[in-house]
């Protein structure tokens, strides 16, 4: 059996860069509203993208993994999330079974949640978020969120 780790291809720890303080969160949507990349910005010009990388596992299985790289602007389109003070997310990493490493959330210290894991549709992301408002979309997971 293989592991899938997150992908990471910035320099450092992946940790160091997503535990910097936040002052902003981007959402680039398809013509659909999934979500295909969420990016965590620590400034203008400093920010992690995240991105949903496909395995395939089996015959017509395939499985969707995190995979994090460095950004250093907006995408024309994206949706802005702006927090009115800076907050310093806690990450916690969350495992799917014992080979995927499945998501993450952003805890900040006021209660606001941000969760982010690969959807069940091809190359997209879910998001699900406490305190935090998102455009109108639909979750879609192949699993429960609450698990």
């Amino acid at each position: 059996m293989s592991d899938y780790p997150f992908e990471w291809k910035g320099s450092g720890p992946l940790v160091d860069a997503l535990k910097r303080p936040l002052e902003l969160i981007s959402l680039m949507l398809d013509k659909h509203g999934k979500v295909e990349t969420v990016t965590f910005w620590a400034d203008h010009a400093n920010g992690v993208r995240v991105h949903s990388y496909m395995h395939d596992v089996a015959e017509r299985v395939e499985v969707g993994v995190l995979s994090f790289e460095l950004a250093s602007q907006t995408t024309e389109g994206e949706y802005l999330i702006r927090f009115d003070q800076i907050l310093t997310p806690y990450l916690i990493i969350l495992e799917s079974g014992k080979v995927l490493e499945s998501g993450l959330v952003l805890r900040f210290v006021d209660g606001q949640e941000f969760l982010v894991v690969p959807s069940d549709f091809p190359c997209c992301l879910t998001v699900k978020t406490k305190g935090i408002d998102l455009p109108k979309t639909l979750p879609n997971t192949e699993y429960s969120l609450d698990r």
